[in-house]
């Protein structure tokens, strides 16, 4: 995914989770991924191949509290698939980000 992701002109792609598949005019639901080390209750995901397919070459840090609506014609390849359990975890976390804020 090109970042920022509000200039079509970047060149630096960044990794994102899709939380939600894309509607009905191709949006969707991202959290960001970084490779930089980040504090519970960040999901941590290990390099190498994925049971549900493709391969995460460094470790990496799902932000659960940073989401963004993007477009999926952004994308530009898939690279790994992560399972219900941790998408879920990743969804869960950003609810109760979003509580706190009460």
């Amino acid at each position: 995914m090109p970042f920022p992701f509000s200039d079509a002109s970047a060149s630096k792609r960044r990794p994102v989770l899709m939380l939600t598949q894309p509607d009905h005019q191709g949006d969707f639901v991202g959290m960001p991924l970084t490779s930089q080390p980040q504090p519970a209750p960040a999901l941590q995901l290990l390099p190498g191949p994925m049971a549900l397919g493709g391969t995460l070459p460094l470790a990496s840090w799902v932000k659960t509290d940073t989401v963004y609506s993007l477009s999926e014609t952004r994308i530009i390849k898939i690279i790994r698939r992560l399972g219900d359990d941790s998408r879920t975890y990743c969804m869960q976390q950003l609810c109760l980000y979003l509580n706190r804020g009460q």
